[in-house]
């Protein structure tokens, strides 16, 4: 139903989340998701440190509440960022 995806959709990317996940944090975000979850190949790609790929995932879970080094929550972060915004 439209009022349940717009409510989900807002939970996970409020204007205060948004303001928090700069373009950096969701270009790691989507290098996370298309290396299936592995740190070590995602830092690589990304030509970072394993480090600061951890500090940048700790962000996330501290901002969206989603720890997206655990399968349930990615999967949940995932489908929940993929929802429209609205009908279109």
């Amino acid at each position: 139903p439209e009022e349940s995806r717009r409510q989900l959709h807002d939970e996970l990317l409020s204007s205060e989340t948004g303001k928090q996940l700069s373009p950096e944090i969701m270009e790691t975000i989507r290098a996370y998701f298309r290396n299936d979850l592995n740190l070590s190949t995602t830092a690589r790609e990304m030509f970072i440190h394993r480090n600061t790929l951890i500090y940048r995932l700790d962000k996330i879970r501290k901002v969206t509440g989603y720890d997206l080094r655990h399968f349930q929550d990615a999967m949940a972060f995932r489908l929940l960022s993929r929802l429209p915004e609205n009908d279109e």
